[in-house]
C-alpha cells in the first residue's frame, strides 16, 4: 500500500503523515528518528502514539507527523500542528539526516515549509477560517540556526521575552511551572500581513503557551509575554 506522497519540487523525498490509518511500523520508525535528533524531548514519543492511535487531541487543532523518506528510507521528521482556533502554525520539530542533507539541492527545507503551509491552508479552509503564522521557538544560543530562518522569511522576536515550560505540556506533572529563555521564531503569511502585528504575535504566542502547553494565561510569564506580544509596533514593510 502507498502510504507517502512525493515533496514538491525536490526529487526522491516523500511524505508519510503518521495518523490513523498508517501501518505501525510508520509510527516506529518516526520514533525512531525522533529519539536519534531530539533525545531531550523523549516525552513526545508517547505523544506521537496518541496522535497515530486518536489523530486530534483537540477538535480545534490539527496533528501532522510528517516522516521524511529518501528513497523510500526513513530520514527525518517535521511535526507541526495546525491550530484553527487562533489560525497559527506550530512547528514543533524538524530534521533531517546529514548524508541526505548533502546530496538534495538547495531550498529543501523552503519546499518543506512551504508544503507545510499549503496544508495549514487546506486545513483551515475546511473550517472557514485563514492561516495567519507559523511559529517556532529557537533557542537564543543558536544564532545560525535564527540566521537560516531569517534568510526563509522568518522574523525573531526576541523582545518578546518569550519562555517555554520544562517538560512541555507535561509541566503540572512537575509542580508549578518552571521555564527556560528561547526566542520566538514567526513567519507571517500574506494574511497575516493584513492584520496588526501585534494581533497576529499574541496570537502565535497564546497557540504554544496557552492552547499547546496549557499554561494558564493569567501566569505572570505567560501574561507578560502575551502583553509585550499584544503591544509589538508594526513591522517598518507591514503596509508593502
Amino acid at each position: 500500500m502507498i502510504d507517502s506522497f512525493a515533496l514538491a519540487h525536490v526529487p526522491g523525498v516523500t511524505i508519510v503523515d503518521v495518523l490513523p490509518g498508517v501501518t505501525e511500523m510508520r509510527l516506529r520508525q518516526l520514533q525512531t528518528v525522533h529519539q536519534r535528533w531530539f533525545p531531550d524531548h523523549s516525552h513526545v514519543v508517547e505523544e506521537m502514539a496518541e496522535a497515530w492511535v486518536s489523530g486530534r487531541f483537540d477538535p480545534d487543532i490539527a496533528v501532522h507527523q510528517w516522516l521524511l523518506l529518501h528513497d523510500d528510507v526513513p530520514c527525518g521528521l517535521f511535526i507541526f500542528h495546525v491550530n484553527l482556533r487562533l489560525g497559527i502554525v506550530l512547528r514543533h520539530f524538524l530534521a533531517m539526516d546529514e548524508q541526505v542533507r548533502a546530496i538534495l539541492a538547495d531550498g529543501w527545507v523552503r519546499h518543506l515549509i512551504a508544503a507545510c503551509e499549503k496544508q495549514a491552508v487546506v486545513d483551515a479552509a475546511a473550517e472557514g477560517v485563514e492561516i495567519y503564522a507559523l511559529i517556532s521557538e529557537i533557542g537564543s544560543d543558536q544564532p545560525r540556526l535564527l540566521a537560516h530562518w531569517e534568510a526563509l522569511g522568518h522574523q525573531a522576536f526576541p523582545e518578546l521575552g518569550y519562555q517555554e515550560p520544562y517538560h512541555g505540556k507535561h509541566w503540572a506533572d512537575h509542580g508549578e511551572p518552571v521555564y527556560f529563555p528561547m526566542i520566538a521564531n514567526i513567519y507571517m503569511t500574506p494574511a497575516g500581513r493584513a492584520r496588526p502585528v501585534g494581533e497576529v504575535i499574541e496570537r502565535a504566542v497564546r497557540a504554544f503557551l496557552v492552547d499547546h502547553y496549557r499554561l494558564p494565561p493569567e501566569h505572570p510569564v505567560v501574561a507578560g509575554i502575551l502583553t509585550r506580544a499584544r503591544n509589538a509596533p508594526d513591522l517598518p514593510d507591514q503596509t508593502d
